[in-house]
């Protein structure tokens, strides 16, 4: 999708894309190595990032539901900077192949083995603080969880990060996410001070770039699909679901209530 402004006039344009891949069905541990080769990526390019700032770019990459790469700034040169972070994720996914069946150094597989454990550690981190945020945002969670057809739990990522160091994870990492890029879907929204074919172009560039990492396209039966679970009726029609927050963090004092309605 494209839509060039007419109105505001500026050289400037964004791109967002997002990468469909079938990780969720591939379970928690799938889901965890795409995201910390997402921190590793980004970590990577930081020093690549900071120029693109300088020169009025910036980009992002992250893993939620679904692999994103976002980009803005002067339309110029932003088509250069997607290409760039595509073709850093397929470098870095090759060397650490490389590393993970022994072909490297052993020097260097202990530097990666270093990195993905600072990642491991500060992903790690940022999960186990969730549970010091407001409750209302702990409840909003886990009612998400329980009304989403197929979520795993934070839990179950913890359970993964805290099974294995950096060293006992590369291998893990290149595998799971090797298999999660095997076969994608992209989709891409381009707007601002930017044509119909220049947004083709981009698209088209993005897509031999990841697919010539993978064995073609993701069937449309494979794509995940966000589904409202259908929540069981009690015997007075009412469900009740009990978090004890206490237990995850001892020292809150507050307490939230949400209320589902499904009609």
């Amino acid at each position: 999708w494209f839509k060039t402004d007419s109105t505001f006039r500026v050289p400037k344009a964004y791109i967002n894309a997002h990468i469909l891949t079938p990780v969720y069905k591939m379970g928690p541990a799938a889901v965890t190595a795409l995201r910390l080769f997402c921190a590793l990526l980004a970590d990577d390019l930081n020093a690549y990032a900071y120029d693109a700032h300088m020169g009025g770019l910036y980009y992002s990459v992250d893993f939620s539901d679904r692999l994103s790469f976002g980009a803005g700034g002067f339309n110029d040169k932003l088509p250069d900077l997607l290409l760039r972070v595509t073709e850093r994720l397929r470098s870095l996914l090759n060397e650490l192949e490389e590393v993970a069946s022994g072909k490297g150094k052993p020097e260097d597989r202990a530097y990666w083995a270093d990195r993905i454990e600072k990642q491991r550690e500060l992903l790690l981190r940022g999960y186990e603080n969730f549970y010091r945020e407001d409750p209302i945002q702990v409840a909003d969670y886990h009612m998400r969880h329980v009304l989403t057809a197929s979520m795993w739990h934070m839990s179950e990522y913890m359970e993964v990060l805290r099974s294995a160091n950096g060293e006992g994870l590369l291998e893990p990492l290149v595998k799971n996410v090797r298999g999660a890029l095997a076969k994608i879907q992209l989709e891409v929204l381009a707007h601002g001070n930017i044509a119909e074919d220049e947004a083709i172009k981009v698209a088209n560039a993005l897509r031999e770039s990841l697919a010539a990492e993978g064995q073609g396209a993701l069937p449309a039966d494979e794509v995940a699909q966000n589904a409202v679970a259908l929540l069981p009726e009690g015997p007075d029609r009412t469900v009740i679901y009990d978090f004890d927050l206490e237990k995850a963090n001892p020292v809150e004092e507050n307490s939230a209530i949400l209320n589902v309605y499904q009609v």
